[in-house]
């Protein structure tokens, strides 16, 4: 395989394909937030043994996935929930973080009224501003210094593919990038819809939320193309003993 990008999604969501609740909390993890034990083939076990501690993934994967991207994109809705959430300290130091924001990353984007906040309740795509739409409840989120390996991007997704692909030639890479299109919903519609997306991978915890207005998976702008579906083929899927069940999708194409 030649020298380019590999974007694949990651994400973690509940049985409604909600990624947090509408002000981007996601306590409904918690009970799963100590991993599990992978189920394990009955006959492939001896009776009396029982799984060793170290076959408890406490990531569900993540942690192996991480270490192996280099890239990761996301919208600014996003990365502000995250930055809050840990108190201004990025959690993934050493890979390349890109947010797709028409402000810059040194200021706070601007609190929209009422009146002016999307219907989808959610890290929104926009012309001006992909992912900075920020339709959430409660108090505006607090803002602080970008990472030093962030950088915003004011374009749109098919402009950044592009402008990574550019920049991968003129480097002279000689191996492929590994890219996490993290999201918002938003930002995981357009790179899907975009078809530069490979692989998809889900972690499902067996809780359905009920409060209303949960951020969803993704979200998809107008496609006038008419190729609106994304076919996926399954690839792997481990069940844990918590009820947790991890899907690994590859993208085949669109109809």
């Amino acid at each position: 395989m030649p020298p380019g990008l590999d974007y694949t999604i990651f994400a973690v969501t509940d049985l409604s394909m909600c990624t947090s609740s509408h002000d981007g909390g996601t306590s409904f993890l918690e009970p799963y937030s100590t991993g599990a034990r992978l189920k394990v083939d009955d006959s492939a076990m001896n009776e009396s043994s029982e799984p060793s501690a170290d076959q408890i993934d406490p990531t569900y994967g993540f942690a192996d996935f991480i270490q192996s991207m280099d890239i990761i994109l996301c919208g600014r809705g996003s990365y502000d929930q995250i930055m809050h959430c840990n108190s201004g300290q990025w959690p993934y130091p050493k890979q390349r973080l890109i947010v797709f924001t028409s402000t810059p990353l040194t200021e706070p984007v601007p609190q929209r009224s009422e009146s002016s906040k999307c219907a989808n309740n959610a890290d929104c795509y926009q012309t001006t501003d992909v992912g900075a739409c920020l339709c959430l409840s409660g108090p505006q989120l607090s803002h602080h210094p970008p990472p030093p390996n962030a950088e915003a991007f004011s374009g749109d997704p098919l402009q950044l593919v592009q402008k990574l692909a550019k920049e991968s030639v003129k480097a002279r890479k000689f191996k492929r990038e590994s890219v996490w299109v993290m999201g918002g919903p938003a930002v995981r519609g357009a790179m899907l819809q975009l078809g530069v997306v490979e692989r998809v991978e889900l972690v499902m915890v067996p809780r359905v939320m009920s409060s209303p207005g949960g951020i969803p998976l993704w979200s998809f702008g107008d496609d006038e193309s008419g190729n609106n579906n994304v076919d996926l083929e399954l690839i792997d899927c481990r069940s844990y003993e918590n009820g947790v069940v991890s899907l690994s999708y590859s993208v085949v194409g669109r109809s």
